[in-house]
């Protein structure tokens, strides 16, 4: 984010952050600052995805991780 105001809670994020939400049609939010509960709900996604899905593999390129995570997914019933 390039600005938050304290007192309006109004926040302005880096405009390259807006293009790529606005490409993958997501809305982004700001996490409350050292509220540390509210940033761990997403970060802890991320690490499953980590250590459930690709530790242990090797892609040959972008299109076979894709792949693969896509396979991934459906079998977990992660989305």
């Amino acid at each position: 984010m390039v600005r938050r105001d304290a007192v309006s809670r109004s926040v302005q994020f880096n405009d390259k952050l807006i293009a790529f939400a606005k490409h993958w049609g997501l809305r982004p939010r700001a996490c409350a600052p050292y509220r540390a509960r509210t940033k761990g709900k997403t970060e802890n996604g991320v690490g499953y995805v980590k250590k459930n899905a690709i530790a242990g593999h090797s892609f040959a390129n972008w299109q076979a991780f894709d792949a693969h995570l896509a396979e991934w997914a459906r079998e977990e019933n992660v989305f």
